[in-house]
């Protein structure tokens, strides 16, 4: 049987993203030696600087990247086929623009939108009409990847509740993420905002709280045996652009009754958008929407994560 194949494309520019300055605390991914020093003694194997770039780009390569291995691996094992991985702008000076030959061999793209606002990364009309045309046949699928974009409120005492909130040491007062996502989504007619960065709710055990499914919507199976999704500490709201919406929201998650307050939740919710999906009829393929998390292996959920990972790659052709 002819089997999917994959394609993650990381839409940030290295080059941006490495050249924050250090000295500004906003916008920015930690270095790696940061990052060491906040969790320590939790990843001391990557010490040492001979092997390991202890900048931005160490925690890019050895972090980041490197969670993504689990869900390359059981994919491939599912398909035959290895998953490729795409950099917008990578090590080298080549940017690495969606083009016909990327989408040529792929049925499925997954758009990891892990790219910060200030880097200014945004779809050009080019690459928007080729998904636009890679998306007219049936048995594509585009996954569109934003992440948290927290403290986007200019206000101290804002930004100082949803730092609270999710609690993560690692995140700066403001860290807007997922350019990219919006850009191409908007561009297809699909706009959603990601907001915020909220802590998702645990089980008793300390393990996901069940996700909120809406099944009869899921026309495509990806949830058969998915309950919960993670715990990252700060898990986008994927906000419909008006309730006429061209997307159905296939899964929400519980906001943590144990975090501090935040505005969201002060507003009256208790849940988060957490998966969409493009109504049927938009297009000839599907259209996700999701955290870039989801195809992380850092985070918890695992079980449950890699059911939803089997169900994309076994999606039929």
């Amino acid at each position: 049987m002819v089997a999917r194949r994959f394609a993650l494309y990381f839409s940030w520019s290295r080059a941006s993203e490495m050249s924050a300055p250090l000295g500004v605390l906003e916008n920015r991914y930690p270095t790696l030696f940061e990052f060491r020093r906040a969790l320590w003694p939790l990843v001391e194997q990557l010490r040492d600087p001979a092997q390991y770039d202890q900048g931005v780009a160490g925690f890019l390569d050895h972090v980041v990247l490197s969670d993504f291995e689990a869900f390359r691996k059981l994919t491939k094992d599912e398909t035959g086929h290895e998953v490729s991985v795409i950099q917008r702008e990578g090590s080298s000076p080549t940017r690495s623009q969606i083009d016909e030959a990327l989408l040529l061999n792929i049925d499925t793209l997954i758009v990891v939108s892990l790219d910060h606002f200030r880097t200014c990364q945004q779809a050009s009309p080019d690459e928007v009409e080729l998904i636009r045309r890679f998306l007219q046949t049936e048995s594509k699928c585009l996954v569109v990847c934003p992440h948290h974009d927290v403290g986007s409120q200019p206000s101290v005492h804002m930004q100082k509740a949803e730092f609270e909130h999710h609690g993560d040491r690692l995140v700066p007062a403001q860290q807007r993420i997922g350019g990219f996502a919006r850009s191409l989504l908007e561009g297809l007619g699909l706009s959603i905002e990601n907001q915020f960065g909220l802590s998702p709710a645990r089980a008793a055990d300390g393990s996901p709280a069940a996700l909120l499914l809406k099944r009869d919507l899921d026309h495509r199976n990806i949830f058969q045996d998915v309950s919960t999704f993670n715990l990252h500490p700060h898990l986008p709201h994927l906000a419909l652009a008006s309730p006429n919406s061209s997307f159905d929201v296939i899964a929400q998650q519980y906001i943590s009754g144990l975090a501090s307050s935040h505005p969201f939740v002060e507003a009256g919710n208790r849940s988060f958008n957490a998966f969409l999906q493009a109504r049927p009829g938009l297009f000839g393929g599907d259209v996700f929407v999701c955290d870039a998390t989801l195809w992380s292996s850092a985070f918890g959920g695992l079980n449950s994560l890699q059911a939803l990972w089997r169900n994309l790659a076994r999606m039929p052709l």
